[in-house]
């Protein structure tokens, strides 16, 4: 593993691949009576796997789940787009004050820089642990060790600006109360901008991707959860990452899995979980405080 500075070489796991949870298996029939039972045989096996893909989960204990685009350092520095902001490290106090209040036990971060990592690390005292791909952490999953701890860990291929893939992390924690395992997972998607155009057709390959990713976690009956900054915030969009997971999406009040009723307010920033999560309490937070802390809105939700 190529070591990272200070705190990060300290907390970084490497990563273990999450192996697909499927199985085949293949048979050769002679005779009438022997193709017409293997057909019935992988009917029902087809059917079965479409009962799993579409089973409901129970989460057997609550937490706060939240996402977070952090606004990275680099757009603060002389030049950058937003340097009327604090540095990272600076609001990363503010950051973590806003966690705190919220209660926040498991986050996806976004944006994420060295300097900012350290400072979380700092502010925290160790309270939280973070996991992030050793060659880009951008893109992190955080949670409370007190809650929750580490079970194993990898990243997704995803396109981001001009097709560039960036490795964006999928982390299975166990819940201590529960013993339960869940996934979660921390996306930024690119965005078409007058300073960065052309980026439609990546966010579309982004996107697939990781509808592809729910669909095969969603077969392990494990809790899911997509949470980060994808840079949409079209009801079409909404209804075709809804209804191709069949995944429950925090915030629209409606609590069945496919369902893609719109939000109060349609904003970039998502968090959808598994058909069967309940979600209450969904809070875009945009306080005096998240917003001297960036320029997105802190999304909590209650988690059971």
């Amino acid at each position: 593993m190529r070591h990272l500075p200070l705190l990060l070489a300290s907390v970084l796991t490497a990563g273990v691949t999450l192996a697909p949870a499927t199985s085949t298996a293949t048979s050769t029939a002679t005779g009438t009576a022997q193709a017409g039972s293997a057909a019935s045989a992988s009917a029902a096996e087809s059917s079965a796997a479409a009962q799993r893909g579409a089973a409901r989960v129970n989460v057997k204990g609550g937490f706060n789940l939240a996402t977070f685009n952090v606004l990275g350092n680099g757009h603060t520095q002389a030049g950058g787009n937003r340097s009327s902001f604090a540095s990272g490290a600076d609001r990363m106090r503010l950051t973590v004050r806003a966690f705190r209040t919220r209660n926040v036990d498991v986050v996806a971060l976004q944006e994420l820089e060295v300097e900012q990592w350290r400072a979380f690390g700092k502010l925290t005292d160790g309270r939280y642990r973070v996991w992030a791909d050793e060659k880009d952490i951008a893109n992190a999953v955080a949670w409370r060790k007190q809650k929750f701890e580490f079970v194993r860990a990898r990243t997704i291929g995803v396109p981001y600006f001009d097709g560039k893939i960036k490795q964006m992390p999928v982390v299975l924690l166990r819940q201590r109360a529960t013993g339960q395992k869940m996934a979660f997972t921390s996306f930024h998607n690119p965005v078409t901008s007058k300073k960065r155009p052309g980026n439609d057709k990546w966010r579309k390959q982004a996107i697939a991707r990781e509808i592809t990713l729910a669909k095969n976690l969603r077969k392990r009956g494990t809790p899911t959860f997509l949470s980060g900054d994808f840079n949409e915030r079209s009801q079409r969009w909404h209804c075709r990452v809804a209804r191709a997971t069949n995944v429950v999406t925090a915030g629209n009040r409606d609590r069945r899995g496919g369902s893609c009723r719109p939000l109060d307010r349609m904003r970039i920033d998502w968090i959808f979980g598994s058909n069967g999560v309940i979600f209450s309490r969904y809070v875009a937070a945009e306080t005096r405080r998240t917003r001297r802390a960036s320029d997105h809105p802190l999304i909590v939700v209650r988690v059971r």
